[in-house]
């Protein structure tokens, strides 16, 4: 990786470090547009300049979709230093819930696009290991995948989630009132929950990763969901051979691309484990000709931190090199 490209990747990124949750502004060296595609909604970001790939980013649990302002702030900003960015609303993970139609959409996105380079795919938590199974279905059209946060077994995940939702910790309580509300929301039809309730819960799982509203969040949840044993309610609902079916254990035969790993090595929602698995997993059942692995402090989650190690960063950008190579 030459200067040039250096410098892209470091703009990247402390632009969407600074602009994910700022008021956004239109940049001139980008064009934006929007379209439905097979009832999907899509945003496009794409360089006036055009010169760099072609990249397909897909979100995880979010009800802003392909507008969560953290990854408009990164296609933007990918797309003002040559990259051509393609991000979809996956309907079931905008829903906070596992449906198998989600991996059609990346997948269909990913077999529709002809350019001789093939597509790179970065994917956000839930999205991470969805891009990897649909980079394994379409394998020809795969220029590599990075993975922010994903998950090798989804059935472990979710008991790890559905474990540390009944237990309070006390130095993550923003992520463990997340996941409280998150089960409110996809088990509303057996709450209890009054139109401007749900209206609230609505709103404070939209804004929630900005963090302005933890106090009202923390309010609402004692107020109204603390009676529930939402645990035990979202479980009856989850469909075992669903989660099995959206895990890339077991289904990367024929994947055959680049890929990078990288994790949060202090993740409570998804542990940094998974992505050790996968690792394993790709190294040994895959054809990639590369498997990289980065547990980083630099990320929480999959949201850039304010943690500066020069170090890691530059481990960091090295890995992420593909989104500005040609």
């Amino acid at each position: 990786m030459g200067l040039a490209e250096w410098t892209k990747l470091a703009l990247v990124l402390a632009r969407t470090g600074a602009e994910a949750h700022a008021s956004e502004a239109v940049s001139p060296e980008v064009e934006e547009y929007q379209e439905e595609k097979d009832g999907i909604e899509v945003g496009h970001y794409r360089s006036r300049a055009g010169t760099g790939p072609t990249l397909v980013l897909a979100h995880g649990f979010t009800l802003n979709g392909k507008d969560d302002p953290r990854l408009r702030a990164f296609a933007r900003n990918l797309a003002r230093v040559g990259a051509t960015c393609v991000v979809p609303s996956i309907p079931g993970l905008q829903r906070l819930s596992w449906e198998p139609a989600d991996v059609d959409v990346l997948a269909a996105l990913l077999a529709g696009n002809r350019g001789a380079q093939g597509v790179g795919l970065v994917g956000f938590s839930f999205g991470a290991s969805y891009a990897l199974l649909a980079a394994a279905r379409v394998p020809a059209r795969a220029r590599f995948v990075i993975s922010v946060g994903g998950y090798a077994s989804l059935p472990e995940v979710y008991d790890h989630i559905r474990i540390t939702g009944k237990m309070q910790s006390p130095t993550d309580t923003d992520n463990w009132l997340y996941l409280k509300l998150a089960m409110a929301f996809r088990n509303q039809n057996q709450l209890a929950l009054s139109e401007e309730d749900s209206a609230l819960l609505r709103q404070l799982l939209a804004c929630y990763c900005d963090g302005k509203q933890m106090d009202v969040a923390q309010s609402f949840f004692q107020r109204v969901l603390a009676q529930y044993d939402l645990e035990a309610l979202d479980s009856a609902r989850q469909d075992r051979a669903i989660l099995a079916r959206l895990s890339p254990a077991g289904q990367m035969a024929a994947l055959a691309c680049k890929v990078v790993l990288i994790h949060d090595p202090d993740d409570t929602t998804v542990p940094a484990a998974q992505s050790r698995q996968l690792q394993a997993e790709l190294e040994r059942a895959s054809h990639c000709p590369s498997v990289k692995l980065q547990l980083t402090s630099l990320l929480s989650h999959v949201t850039l931190s304010n943690a500066w190690r020069p170090v890691e960063a530059l481990r960091l950008m090295s890995l992420l090199a593909p989104l500005v190579e040609c």
